[in-house]
């Protein structure tokens, strides 16, 4: 009987666990899809069309289905790392078959927001009231990728923009160069490189929309390439010398990479014409930019000739005014000229009317001019190389009133440049920096500038900025160039340049830039004719620099005989005391480790002598910086001292 009694008890903790372990097949999930990568930002998952689906249905089962609940979390390396658990789990609403969505399970990740670059795994599994699984887990692996990086697209080096070649250089090799990807991309990147040829009556841009490109040509992490063949005969209608061309960043997929679908702005260029160019433009000269007062007076245009003397040059003067997309060599082509004037016997003419307003739509404030040499019938037997010049608009009128940079100090320099407005209307200045020092060209930008930019300068207004710059120890002139544009319309622009000269004082020679050690010579020779010494030198430079040319001066000789019996008859003095070249300068070019020193002293044999001799070592360095040093000597020679004898130790004086 007892025995009865003790499995009566066990039998409700075995249908107990039996009826637990059946739970865990209550509902199925029969799916769970998640892309393979997914962005950082959890909440962007969202925009992200399947991101998440996940399908799951309800098995039928005696055991009752109590408030299921939905637990989805993200891990990485088998740490969670976000979503809810079994004490934060909501209840699902009851369903038999339900399809979740990506809300749906984004919903339940809400303490999730940013993801670092990685693999991750999210799993899914439901549970009910009782913490008890009434499902499997189910896990999909997906990955993180860097955040989106703007690119800037390549920009376009040579040909540059409106380049001239002759037929026989497109014949050729031309090599294209342009600049890579902005930041660097850390996979591949593929250049693809297109080049169009114009029609009649087309743009550059029209060009590109409508033609076939000429090159189609791709380059794998090179920012160059060369192309031979773009030229292969005369260019004849409706086909012109003029090309368009571009480069397009693409990633391994082919996809494009950066602003702008990765492509660059277009540069064009063409065939110069093939004429004698018996004459050339030289006012206006190319790119030049008249003020609107300028523009409203007569403008003198001015060329030269290499005709032959007293013949009758007659000329032909064209202006053409340029439209929207056109180029110059399109205007003079498409266009009627708006200046036509004929000239004899002069190579000059002035002009009026080329400003009569406002330049509005399609036209442009730009113009392109040239001149003909015409024969007697009237025609152009040559011609000048175009060039352009173009009309500022008058709603912006800058002008660089002073500027001033202070010399070197604890490794910087101080600059200061003060603007001018010269309107009524607001100017927004948007860029300082240097852009030339000394001739070269330069990119330095002055920090911190301040007030700082951009900055707007009141009507007829002035503002003075100051900045930094590091020190630049070979800059002698240094030209700044300044951007500005109307603060509402900034298609509105303008720039100007000034350059000042430094007047610091010059501390280039002192011992912290410049040291030259030049210690005894082993051995001074003395003859009964000259003077002879290898003089070792040192020169150290900071910062480093290298020398051009030495020059040894003899600016002091002296010459004291035991008595006046042992000068020759000939006491002319221009016969002694000079370098053995018959002057008192000689030159080394480059460094050199030891000068080579000779100086002429006719003395009767066996007398003895004393000398004295001062020598200036000029220095002079690649970038024109010359630093001197005086060394003096004595020596003593003994009386009938064998011919290449030493005589006594040799001297040096304190050096001057």
């Amino acid at each position: 009987m007892k025995k009865i009694k003790l499995l009566l008890l066990c039998l409700p903790f075995s249908l107990l666990a039996n009826s637990q372990a059946g739970q865990i097949n209550q509902i199925n999930i029969v799916s769970f899809s998640v892309k393979n990568t997914l962005p950082g930002t959890v909440d962007s998952w969202l925009t992200v069309p399947g991101a998440l689906i996940m399908v799951a249905q309800k098995v039928q089962s005696p055991v009752p289905l109590r408030e299921p609940r939905l637990i989805v979390q993200i891990r990485s390396g088998g740490a969670v790392i976000c979503g809810n658990n079994i004490a934060t789990a909501k209840q699902v609403d009851p369903f038999d078959v339900r399809t979740f969505n990506t809300a749906d399970l984004v919903g339940l990740l809400s303490n999730c927001h940013e993801l670092k670059e990685g693999t991750y795994s999210i799993c899914a599994q439901f549970f009910n009231i009782d913490k008890v699984a009434i499902s499997r887990e189910v896990c999909k692996e997906f990955r993180v990728e860097p955040a989106n990086v703007e690119y800037a697209p390549p920009t376009l080096i040579t040909p540059e923009n409106e380049k001239k070649f002759s037929q026989q250089e497109l014949q050729g090799p031309v090599m294209f160069r342009w600049t890579p990807l902005v930041p660097k991309p850390k996979e591949p990147v593929t250049y693809r490189l297109k080049v169009w040829q114009l029609m009649q009556g087309q743009t550059g841009t029209q060009a590109i929309r409508s033609n076939q490109p000429l090159i189609n040509k791709d380059v794998e992490n090179l920012t160059q390439t060369t192309v031979n063949g773009i030229l292969t005969g005369p260019c004849r209608p409706p086909y012109l010398c003029d090309f368009i061309w571009n480069v397009q960043a693409l990633n391994r997929a082919g996809k494009p990479m950066g602003n702008n679908n990765g492509i660059s702005e277009p540069y064009t260029f063409g065939v110069r014409q093939e004429k004698t160019n018996c004459l050339t433009n030289t006012f206006p000269e190319d790119k030049r930019k008249f003020t609107v007062k300028q523009a409203k007076e007569p403008i003198t245009f001015k060329w030269t000739k290499t005709a032959s003397p007293g013949e009758i040059q007659t000329y032909r003067l064209k202006v053409w005014q340029l439209m929207q997309g056109q180029t110059g060599t399109q205007a003079m082509k498409s266009n009627n000229p708006l200046i036509t004037r004929e000239i004899k016997n002069a190579t000059e003419i002035t002009v009026n009317g080329i400003y009569t307003g406002p330049c509005r739509p399609p036209y442009l404030c730009d113009f392109i001019w040239a001149v003909e040499m015409t024969d007697a019938r009237g025609q152009a037997s040559c011609s000048s190389e175009p060039t352009t010049f173009k009309i500022a608009n008058n709603d912006i009128d800058i002008q660089i009133d002073s500027v001033n940079v202070e010399c070197c100090k604890n490794g910087k320099q101080n600059i200061y440049i003060k603007l001018k407005n010269n309107l009524a209307t607001p100017v927004k200045i948007t860029q300082i920096k240097i852009d030339k020092v000394n001739g070269t060209t330069a990119n330095i930008i002055p920090s911190p500038l301040t007030p700082a930019l951009p900055f707007t300068i009141p009507g007829n207004g002035t503002q003075a900025f100051t900045g930094q710059i590091n020190c630049i120890d070979t800059a002698k002139i240094i030209r700044f160039f300044v951007a500005a544009e109307d603060p509402v319309d900034n298609a509105i622009t303008e720039t100007e340049v000034e350059a000042d000269t430094l007047h610091c004082a010059c501390d280039a020679c002192d011992e912290k830039h410049f040291v030259m050690n030049a210690p005894a010579p082993a051995q001074i020779n003395t003859t009964n004719n000259s003077i002879s010494f290898n003089q070792p030198v040192t020169i150290v430079a900071t910062p480093p620099k290298t020398v051009k040319t030495i020059t040894a001066e003899l600016v002091y000789f002296e010459m004291k005989p035991e008595n006046d019996q042992c000068i020759p008859c000939d006491k002319d003095a221009s016969l002694y005391g000079h370098f053995t070249n018959g002057t008192n300068s000689q030159m080394w070019n480059g460094p050199q480790s030891n000068l080579n020193i000779s100086i002429t002293t006719p003395v009767t044999p066996c007398c003895s002598t004393l000398f004295r001799w001062c020598i200036r070592y000029k220095v002079e360095f690649s970038d024109c910086t010359v630093c001197t040093k005086v060394i003096c000597y004595e020596k003593k020679k003994s009386g009938c001292t064998p011919t290449g004898g030493g005589g006594d130790n040799p001297t040096i004086n304190n050096p001057k």
